[in-house]
């Protein structure tokens, strides 16, 4: 069993990666250890600053709620309202779209898949090992893409740092809320060592009354507990005086990270993988990845020389 392409991680980045690569032609399958695209990372907003400069495109029927731009809070209360408008959007059914996407361009996706190790010869990735429920298999491939998340093991086992600074990464809490009092244009931001060290706390609204906060911080400390200080002893405890909780998540943001080694022979890491910030952002990676390989795959060099270095 060979591909042209084999991506680690049905994530954003890793199925663009794949729609594209699919689209130009190479053969192309996507692992993903997960049974069925069930939603794991909660994030779900984006600027149209951001995805107006990828080129690429969220369906109108994936958006739930749009924004006309972003309020930032310092712990005085003072803000800076910002005029970049954005949306949240349901991620279930963002992701699905990119399923199909790589389907409708002829891709192959493989769900609990659970890639093991990468196969080398000498120092070039030539493939992988994937476990399921059938046992492990060798499956081999010119180039492996890894989109699997910032704990991704694949880059640790070539030997590679994919982020200059690995500390600057925050822990994460995100949690649904109904019932608050919000200004529903707006996203807010809030920053202060007493609302979340090291990085922020934010309100995302999802409708009138609805929205996603996450508190994310570095260093020592629990984002729970930033969490419930935010949303009782801070400047924007009013807000959640009524508020209901419909589900919490947990996650790593890379958006203070940068990149550092990301590519090897036959191999690159895009998304959170490669410490890389914002779904929008992961995407483009993904996309200028499914472009490389097509070189590479035309030009028969998998070395990492003319391999995409951020």
């Amino acid at each position: 069993m060979s591909y042209d392409v084999i991506i680690v991680g049905a994530s954003p980045s890793g199925l663009t990666a794949a729609r594209y690569a699919s689209e130009k032609g190479l053969k192309t399958l996507v692992l993903e250890k997960k049974p069925d695209l069930g939603v794991s990372d909660p994030a779900n907003t984006m600027l149209y600053s951001m995805l107006d400069k990828t080129g690429l495109t969220v369906p109108e029927d994936c958006i739930t709620h749009k924004l006309k731009g972003t309020r930032m809070y310092s712990p005085s209360g003072d803000f800076l309202e910002m005029d970049d408008p954005g949306f949240s959007m349901d991620r279930a059914k963002f992701d699905n779209f990119l399923l199909e996407e790589v389907y409708r361009k002829g891709g192959e996706v493989s769900f609990g898949s659970d890639v093991t190790s990468v196969l080398l010869n000498g120092s070039n990735v030539v493939g992988v090992i994937s476990k399921d429920r059938n046992g492990s298999k060798e499956i081999s491939s010119n180039i492996v893409i890894s989109a699997d998340g910032f704990r991704s093991y694949i880059p640790v086992q070539l030997g590679l740092h994919t982020t200059e600074h690995p500390l600057d990464v925050a822990r994460g809490v995100q949690v649904d809320m109904t019932g608050l009092d919000i200004d529903s244009d707006f996203f807010e931001f809030y920053l202060g060592k007493e609302v979340a060290p090291g990085w922020k706390a934010a309100i995302s609204p999802s409708g009138e009354d609805s929205a996603s906060i996450a508190v994310c911080i570095r260093g020592d400390g629990s984002p729970d507990s930033y969490f419930d200080r935010f949303i009782s002893k801070s400047i924007a405890s009013p807000k959640f005086k009524d508020a209901k909780t419909s589900s919490r998540m947990y996650g790593l943001d890379t958006v203070a990270t940068i990149p550092n080694q990301i590519v090897s022979d036959g191999f690159m890491a895009v998304g959170g993988s490669a410490g890389e910030s914002g779904i929008a952002y992961g995407m483009l990676a993904g996309k200028i990845a499914a472009e490389t390989a097509t070189v590479a795959c035309n030009s028969g060099d998998f070395s990492k020389g003319p391999l995409p270095r951020s």
